[in-house]
């Protein structure tokens, strides 16, 4: 741990405030069982209970578009509780926007 707060990268530590935050305000995210949805390229998606968690582990940015497979139901409106983006899954496939390089969303039906 680098104690110096000016040597801080504060937008990592605000994101991982956040993430701490919205992990206490949903437990479902830390209780709920673990079901892989997707996973190719530095790219992961998953399901605890009723959220969809989207990862892009990679250095560029990822477009939201892969089968869901029943993560969310077909026509319901989803929102990522990280950035306030809305989408509506259409042919079984989320269709999210661009996520950016090293980013997540969590994504949960309206």
């Amino acid at each position: 741990m680098v104690w110096e707060e000016v040597r801080w990268r504060r937008e990592i530590r605000e994101t991982v405030g956040r993430l701490a935050r919205l992990r206490k305000e949903h437990p479902l995210l830390r209780t709920a069982p673990y079901r892989r949805v997707y996973a190719q390229d530095g790219h992961l998606a998953f399901t605890r209970g009723p959220y969809l968690v989207v990862v892009n582990a990679t250095p560029h940015p990822f477009r939201q578009d892969f089968p869901l497979h029943g993560a969310l139901p077909r026509g319901a409106q989803a929102v990522d509780l990280l950035s306030g983006s809305l989408c509506t899954p259409m042919g079984g496939r989320l269709c999210g926007p661009e996520l950016p390089p090293f980013s997540l969303a969590v994504w949960v039906e309206v």
